[in-house]
């Protein structure tokens, strides 16, 4: 026996006292933003606020409208699981923080695992310095004049999608169809890889895009990790993406970089401006900016570009199919253009007013918008609004949303 004469009571006693001791350590933040006289959403026990995201139930651009809509305050305090975060509402303060104090909040809230280079030196996941010196490297990549020589290929994969669609008559999944078309173009105006999406519908390059992003249980529990509990992925050594579609993936680039390195081949894609930085002895030096980080800088072009590329065409469709009268206007301007030139153009490609209207209301109304800051350097706030009702804007470490 170790407390009474019963092991029963003894049981008890130890379960009480092991939930006492997790139920402080869990709570032992909750009143951060009470302290700092902040209005804030009251939290639940080892979870925060962040139930309904935790359990799957919605998705975190939903709860945040959800909690964005529940209070007419400026910027408010929340909880995820223990920690505390702050939502900013009010465009002015998100103005100052995403600009005028970028310096203050350039990291992303996300893990930077060192335990898998790939993902650690993908520009998403990276820290500062090393970020802001390779996206002021890697930003060229997107010039108008690289888009132009891009357009040849893209419309190319636009006949690809035509040809698909006449043999595929009745109804689709347009996000597959969207999916197909952007995981195409990225890899052919990236890498100059064809990925045969509308030829095969196994595509090795398709099913990586789906592992990548359609949920289950492994995806939902590691890249909510990634985001909210980094420590975890450090303790844990966590992969964002699969091992073997990460594998495939890398292995794809690297040998299609490694082909253009030996036999001097321009393809005018973002594997040139990656190989040049490679060449570039004093960025090489100074950021070790080797194989491996070339190949992660690739890997996120290809992860970032096909999913947001069709999510926004896919979207954008849904919505004209809504309304059928904004959707004859714009069939229109299209019909109007290609019987001026022939064909579509990149210059009347960007002369359609109309279409990039259509294109930007779906971006202005979607709900997905949202950004992870990480506060790293100590502060007084600025704002004067804030300065008044808290002793500092935003502690080091903390975050805001």
């Amino acid at each position: 026996m170790l407390l009474t004469s019963s092991w029963i009571i003894d049981f008890v006693i130890i379960i009480a006292t092991i939930s006492f001791i997790a139920y402080k350590y869990a709570t032992r933040k909750f009143d951060y933003w009470r302290k700092r006289n902040v209005y804030h959403l009251k939290p639940i026990p080892f979870i925060g606020n962040f139930k309904d995201v935790g359990l799957f139930k919605i998705t975190i651009g939903e709860w945040l409208k959800k909690l964005y809509d529940s209070t007419d305050e400026p910027y408010f305090g929340i909880f995820v699981y223990d920690e505390p975060h702050l939502v900013i509402k009010d465009p002015k303060l998100v103005k100052q923080i995403l600009v005028k104090d970028a310096n203050y909040f350039m990291d992303r809230t996300n893990a930077a695992p060192e335990h898998n280079q790939i993902i650690a030196n993908m520009m998403f996941f990276q820290k500062s310095p090393k970020w802001k010196a390779y996206r002021t490297k890697v930003s060229p990549a997107f010039t108008s004049g690289k888009l132009k020589l891009m357009f040849h290929s893209i419309n190319e994969i636009s006949k690809d999608l035509n040809r698909y669609l006449g043999k595929n008559l009745g109804d689709l999944e347009m996000k597959e169809v969207c999916a197909k078309f952007s995981t195409d173009a990225i890899a052919r105006c990236a890498f100059g890889l064809n990925s045969h999406c509308f030829e095969d519908e196994n595509s090795a390059f398709r099913k990586c895009g789906r592992r990548i992003f359609d949920f289950n249980w492994r995806n939902g529990i590691i890249q909510t990790a990634y985001f909210f509990r980094p420590h975890w992925v450090t303790w844990l050594r966590l992969d964002f993406f699969e091992r073997e579609v990460s594998d495939y993936l890398v292995d794809a680039f690297s040998s299609v970089m490694t082909h253009r390195e030996k036999t001097n081949i321009k393809g005018n894609d973002f594997l040139d401006l990656l190989i040049d930085l490679k060449k570039n002895q004093d960025f090489r030096e100074k950021f070790a900016f080797e194989t491996t980080e070339a190949t992660a800088q690739a890997f996120q072009f290809f992860v970032a570009g096909f999913e947001t590329t069709s999510s926004t065409i896919s979207y954008t469709l849904y919505e004209l199919c809504k309304r059928p009268k904004y959707q004859n206007t714009l069939r229109e301007e299209i019909k109007a253009a290609m019987a001026k030139d022939g064909d579509i153009t990149y210059e009347n490609l960007m002369g359609m007013k109309y279409l990039d209207m259509c294109v930007q209301a779906y971006n202005t109304e979607s709900k997905s918008g949202s950004t992870f800051r990480d506060a790293n350097a100590m502060r007084g706030g600025r704002h004067p609004e804030i300065q008044q009702r808290m002793i500092f804007c935003v502690e080091k470490g903390s975050f805001s949303t």
